[in-house]
């Protein structure tokens, strides 16, 4: 039986919140608003958009 961290439950949905505010031009913001690199935020938008 699997249980999900707290960490991981944070993560997914901060990784949502991020896809749902993406614009199409805002990586840089977004980065700077989560305190994460700008290729990270990239490939979290790239995953969602491989998983449609």
């Amino acid at each position: 039986v699997y249980f999900p961290t707290e960490k991981m439950v944070y993560k997914e949905a901060r990784d949502r919140e991020i896809i749902e505010q993406f614009n199409g031009v805002n990586i840089k913001n977004l980065a700077s608003k989560y305190n994460m690199s700008e290729s990270y935020v990239r490939s979290i938008i790239n995953k969602k958009i491989k998983s449609d």
